[in-house]
């Protein structure tokens, strides 16, 4: 996740699953330009009659996953608005959804997974903002975002709203 804007009244934050549209990018186009490679050095896999499926397969599947898991996040806290916006950036529309920073109760990095077996080391955490009423907005920060980033996201978004560290 990065900061996109800070100014005393307003904060963008902004995550965009760069990792997941590589791998999107590489089932839908790569792959399926290796296999037709592959056809044209090997005419004989032409006449199997899976393997036009199989390169239309990979293309569908890697436009599925961005379609899926390729969303990017915005959130904008807004001090003069008095509001946080959270825009989820999907191909065919954006859902926005708006709250009150008044209900901010907390912002906290929480423990999202352990593993037993292994040591502290291994703990998965993610950022939440507490609201009222007992909700909880987590903070998409990505699948490779250090403890140390998060905790950074963190820590920013509790000095922007005057919290105490």
């Amino acid at each position: 996740m990065k900061t996109v804007e800070q100014t005393a009244t307003k904060l963008v934050l902004r995550h965009r699953p760069t990792q997941v549209w590589r791998l999107a990018a590489g089932i839908a186009i790569v792959l399926p330009v290796l296999l037709l490679w592959l056809s044209a050095s090997n005419s004989w896999l032409n006449y199997l009659w899976w393997f036009p499926l199989f390169v239309v397969f990979w293309f569908g599947c890697g436009a599925l996953l961005f379609l899926i898991a390729g969303q990017a996040v915005t959130y904008q806290f807004d001090k003069a608005l008095n509001s946080l916006t959270v825009r989820h950036h999907r191909l065919p529309k954006t859902k926005t959804t708006e709250f009150a920073l008044k209900d901010i109760v907390d912002v906290q990095l929480q423990l999202a997974s352990w593993h037993h077996d292994s040591d502290e080391s291994k703990a998965t955490y993610q950022g939440v903002l507490l609201l009222r009423g007992d909700r909880v907005l987590t903070l998409q920060c990505g699948f490779n975002a250090s403890r140390q980033d998060k905790e950074a996201i963190v820590t920013v978004i509790r000095q922007f709203l005057g919290m105490q560290p």
